[in-house]
């Protein structure tokens, strides 16, 4: 075999910050997790787009006052794209040296060509399906970071119409929006830690010495996203009170 799973998978879960305690069999349902974080990213956007294009083309500008807690939205918004930034960074980085190993791994198997039997040739396929998966998630989720951004800054926007236009009605959109972005997002926090505590018990392995798993990538920019799409919806779901 010219690149055995072990190898692809340490990359993988070196990038991901949880080292032994993220096991292979865990990797396919994060997948799901930063799949189900696209497609919710993706179908706000999409939204966000539908609602700002109504907004613009049906009402003519009549407010001159801002929104209650303008401010106050606008510091948590900052807040917000900073730790997209840093997801797109953090994803970019696993896509570019998962993809360097690929790389290696293709390179390696095109100069050796060992007879392989067939369970070899099995276990050859098994291990190239889990590259797939393993490449598949990284892939995903640096879409779903972009994604999530694009959100983050469309709902800015149309917010920001709203406010214009004197339309705070759509502001029950917006919360939607933000609601499906916070709960996908605490969902995929809860499930690495699962997965983690999950490892943990059925290896017998315990977190290494003053390390802890919030202290990882992956899991502190999760969290970190959650509080701050969980922010944002109390804070519009406020001002829609307010208004």
């Amino acid at each position: 075999m010219a690149c055995e799973w072990s190898t692809v998978m340490a990359a993988f879960r070196s990038m991901v910050g949880s080292h032994d305690r993220l096991q292979p069999a865990a990797v396919r349902a994060l997948y799901h997790a930063n799949l189900a974080c696209a497609v919710v990213a993706g179908l706000a956007l999409a939204g966000c787009l539908a609602a700002l294009g109504y907004v613009v083309w049906k009402f003519e500008r009549r407010r001159h006052n801002l929104l209650a807690l303008h401010n106050l939205r606008s510091i948590v918004l900052l807040a917000a794209l900073v730790v997209c930034i840093g997801e797109i960074g953090h994803q970019w980085l696993a896509v570019d040296r998962l993809g360097r190993v690929r790389a290696g791994c293709a390179a390696r198997a095109g100069t050796e060509r060992p007879e392989v039997h067939s369970t070899q040739s099995e276990a050859f396929t098994a291990d190239g399906e889990a590259d797939a998966v393993a490449w598949a998630t990284v892939t995903v989720g640096l879409g779903a970071a972009w994604l999530g951004l694009c959100v983050h800054l469309g709902l800015a926007w149309l917010v920001r119409t709203i406010e214009r236009r004197d339309m705070c009605g759509l502001l029950y959109a917006v919360l939607a929006a933000e609601g499906a972005q916070s709960i996908v997002r605490w969902c995929k926090f809860k499930y690495i830690n699962d997965v983690t505590d999950t490892g943990s018990r059925e290896t017998g392995l315990r977190p290494p010495a003053g390390g802890s798993i919030l202290g990882t990538p992956e899991v502190f920019l999760t969290l970190a996203g959650a509080l701050a799409a969980t922010a944002l919806t109390v804070v519009d779901g406020f001002t829609l009170y307010v208004e």
